[in-house]
């Protein structure tokens, strides 16, 4: 049969038996946002990019590694958590850069995803260092050089990258089982010179968090008040 081509809209699998999302489905096996409402489950047999929402409304949907959450210069597709259902099955997610150059601060919405993953987009071997955590219980400014290849990439903890000195745009990507569920953090204040409380903390979900969210997440004991490092266009540090 042909794909159907989606530039629009929502695709929705609702139904009370196990479902397929075939292969080729689609023109450019693109469509822009998908609900899976169905709670024996929904599969996807092949190459599959969403350039939107994808929603688990009910059900497991299976991605069985077919899956890519888009990036580009105008939107960045993401999962909206607000339903009951689950993925299941690696997913690749893609974060769009406007200018690769200097530091940007990371996160991995990912539990397995490790500083090996970053490799394609950071020189880890370079001889003054370029990834790096966070110690806020430091009497330094409590950057820790991090470039070990298998190091964790922690769900909810943020790292600095250096991406090189080229301005032009890249997209990074990284691929894993997606985080479920509630995560937390315990967040220190040991009043260093240096560091003065400051927790460089990562967003543990493949979806936008709004700082203003009446509800969802709790802040307690914490500023009302968010930083960046914002990189120069002509100095990387």
């Amino acid at each position: 049969s042909n794909a159907i081509t989606v530039n629009s809209g929502t695709i929705s699998f609702t139904g009370s038996t196990p479902q397929v999302i075939p292969a080729n489905a689609f023109v450019g096996n693109t469509i822009p946002n998908l609900t899976t409402n169905n709670a024996a489950g929904v599969s996807l047999a092949g190459t599959l990019n969403i350039t939107g929402i994808m929603k688990p409304q009910a059900g497991i949907f299976n991605t069985g590694g077919f899956l890519t959450l888009r990036s580009t210069s105008t939107v960045t597709a993401l999962v909206d958590g607000s339903g009951s259902g689950n993925i299941s099955g690696n997913v690749t997610m893609q974060r769009y850069i406007p200018k690769g150059f200097g530091y940007k601060y990371v996160s991995s919405p990912f539990s397995s995803s490790t500083v090996a993953d970053m490799a394609p987009y950071v020189n880890l071997s370079a001889t003054f260092p370029r990834f790096y955590s966070y110690n806020e219980d430091l009497a330094s400014a409590g950057w820790v050089t991090y470039t070990t290849s298998t190091n964790a990439l922690v769900p909810m903890r943020g790292y600095a990258a250096n991406f090189g000195t080229s301005p032009a745009a890249l997209t990074m990507s990284l691929t894993g089982t997606v985080n479920n569920g509630p995560y937390s953090a315990t967040l220190y204040n040991n009043n260093r010179t240096y560091t003065q409380g400051f927790n460089l903390m990562g967003n543990p979900y493949p979806s936008p968090i709004d700082w203003n969210a009446s509800s969802g997440w709790t802040r307690t004991n914490i500023d009302n008040a968010i930083y960046y490092f914002n990189a120069s266009d002509t100095n990387q540090y």
